[in-house]
């Protein structure tokens, strides 16, 4: 069971990377802190939803949710890619985009956890 749950996050690690690459892709830069920002935000909210809706109202199984949460959503956020453009480019406009991360990933993470225990039926 554990080589499932391994390969579980395995897979899931797959894909979130491979989409945090087509963001970049899309933005034709890969350190720009909108960017990074985007997915941040985006996965506070896509974290939060799976864990306290689709988790507990569709009854996943540890694996999926392992391959969801961890695996994707792991890979597709990039904090640490944040945090070395933030050293890179100290200034106003970096130290804002810092404030940004936290407080839209706390409102992003409340939005999502709000709407995901409203939908419960």
């Amino acid at each position: 069971m554990a080589m499932k749950k391994a390969l579980a996050v395995f897979i899931g690690g797959a894909l979130g990377g491979i989409s945090r690459y087509a963001i970049d892709l899309w933005l034709h830069d890969s350190t720009s802190l909108l960017g990074t920002l985007a997915v941040n935000l985006v996965g506070c909210f896509l974290l939060t939803y799976l864990t306290y809706g689709l988790a507990q109202r569709l009854d996943l199984s540890d694996w999926v949710s392992l391959m969801l949460g961890t695996g994707f959503v792991g890979a597709f956020t990039t904090f640490s890619t944040f945090v070395l453009n933030l050293v890179q480019q100290v200034s106003p406009y970096a130290l804002v985009i810092f404030a940004l991360n936290l407080v839209g990933g706390s409102l992003f993470t409340f939005a999502a956890f709000h709407l995901a225990n409203r939908r419960r039926v």
